[in-house]
C-alpha cells in the first residue's frame, strides 16, 4: 500500500536431512510497525524464528539509540548479542541477585552486618597479621613511617568518594526521570481535560478515551513494572498499554499530547536504564583492598603498642564500616528501605480516573 518494506534473508542449512540443502526465509519488516510476528514452520526452525524476532525488535526500537536484546529464549540472548555487538540488558549475573537480596534487608541489619564484617577483619589483623609482620614484641619490622598510612588513607578516601558521587548522582537522575515521566503524563491529562471543557460529545468521548488509556498505562507502571525494578527483571520493551495509548493519541490528532507521551517514554527509558545499572565490581574491589591495606598499615604503625593498636584499629575500622554502610544503603534506587516509590504516578492515575 505504498509503505516501504525491508526484506531480511536468513539462510538456514538443515543438516538433519541434507547438509547442502538451504532454506530461505523472508521476514517483511514494516517501518511503521514495531513488532513483527513470525511463524516458524517445523519445530527445528523455532530457534531461527526467535533469532529473527530479536533482530527485528532490536532494529525497530522507535528510532532510539538504546540497544536491547529481546528474544523468547534466554539462551539465545548471548548468541544474538555477539552477532549484534550489543550487550543484553537481562538477565543480570547471579552475583547481582545476591547483592540485591542483601540490599533488600532492613537498614539496621545492613549496618550491623557491615560492622561485624569489618570488626572481624580488624581483629584478624590485630591477632594474626601484625604479629606475623612485626613479631611478638613489635620490633621485627623496624621503623614504619606514618606517611605510608596517610598515603593509603588518601587513596581510600578519594576512591570511596568517587563511588559515593557515582551512586548519588545516579539516584538523582532516576528520581528526576520519575518526576519528568509523571509531569509528561500530567500534561496529557491536562490537555484531555481541556477537550472535555466543550459541550461536543465527540470531544468528551476523546477525553474519556485518552484518560482511560493514561489510567491503564499508569496502572501497568505501578502494579506490574515497578515491582520488577527491585529484582532487575524489568522488560524495557514497550508494554501493550503504552502501544494502545499511542494509538489513541495518534487518532486524536493532538500533536502536543503525542510529544508529551514521547517525553514520558524517554523518561521511562532513563528510569529503567539508570535504575538497573550496577557499579562495576572492580570499583568495589579496589576500595575494599585499600581499606584492608589501611587497617594493616595502622596495625603496623602501632606494632609496639598492643593497646594503642587495638584502639587505632577500632576507630579506623568503624570509620571504614560506616563508609561502606552508607554506600550499601544507597546502592540501588529501587531496593532497600529507601527505595523510590511511584507516588507521583499514583497521583496521575487518580487524576486520570476522576477526569473520565
Amino acid at each position: 500500500r505504498g509503505d516501504p518494506l525491508e526484506v531480511e534473508r536468513l539462510v538456514v542449512a538443515d543438516a538433519r536431512h541434507d547438509p547442502l540443502a538451504k532454506r530461505i526465509r523472508l521476514c517483511h519488516l514494516s517501518r511503521r510497525l514495531r513488532e513483527t510476528r513470525l511463524i516458524a514452520i517445523g519445530d527445528g526452525h523455532r530457534r531461527d524464528a526467535d533469532e529473527i524476532d530479536g533482530r527485528c525488535q532490536e532494529r525497530d526500537h522507535d528510532r532510539r539509540d538504546e540497544p536491547r536484546i529481546l528474544t523468547a529464549e534466554p539462551a539465545l540472548r548471548g548468541e544474538l548479542s555477539d552477532k549484534t555487538g550489543h550487550a543484553p540488558m537481562v538477565p543480570f549475573p547471579p552475583m547481582f541477585d545476591v547483592i540485591d537480596a542483601f540490599l533488600g534487608i532492613p537498614t539496621a541489619l545492613i549496618v550491623l552486618s557491615v560492622l561485624l564484617f569489618w570488626a572481624l577483619i580488624a581483629y584478624s589483623i590485630h591477632r594474626f597479621v601484625v604479629p606475623a609482620l612485626c613479631g611478638a614484641d613489635g620490633r621485627k619490622l623496624g621503623k614504619f613511617e606514618a606517611e605510608v598510612t596517610s598515603q593509603i588513607a588518601l587513596a581510600f578516601g578519594l576512591l570511596i568518594s568517587f563511588n559515593a558521587v557515582w551512586l548519588w548522582d545516579r539516584a538523582d537522575r532516576v528520581r528526576g526521570a520519575i518526576f519528568d515521566e509523571a509531569a509528561a503524563l500530567a500534561r496529557i491529562v491536562d490537555d484531555a481535560e481541556d477537550l472535555g471543557a466543550t459541550e461536543s460529545p465527540d470531544q468528551s468521548a476523546r477525553r474519556d478515551a485518552i484518560c482511560r488509556g493514561v489510567k491503564v498505562y499508569v496502572d501497568h507502571l505501578i502494579e506490574k513494572e515497578w515491582p520488577t525494578l527491585a529484582d532487575s527483571s524489568t522488560d524495557r520493551s514497550r508494554p501493550e498499554s503504552l502501544t494502545e495509548l499511542r494509538a489513541i493519541l495518534r487518532a486524536s490528532g493532538e500533536d502536543a499530547m503525542r510529544e508529551a507521551l514521547a517525553d514520558a517514554e524517554a523518561a521511562r527509558d532513563i528510569r529503567i536504564r539508570d535504575g538497573l545499572e550496577h557499579m562495576a565490581p572492580s570499583r568495589w574491589g579496589v576500595v575494599f583492598l585499600l581499606a584492608v591495606l589501611l587497617l594493616i598499615s595502622i596495625g603496623a604503625l602501632h606494632g609496639e603498642a598492643p593497646r594503642g593498636r587495638k584502639l587505632a584499629l577500632t576507630l579506623v575500622g568503624l570509620a571504614v564500616a560506616f563508609c561502606f554502610a552508607v554506600l550499601f544503603v544507597s546502592a540501588r534506587p529501587f531496593v532497600g528501605s529507601y527505595a523510590l516509590q511511584p507516588d507521583e504516578l499514583r497521583k496521575i492515575a487518580f487524576r486520570a480516573n476522576t477526569e473520565r
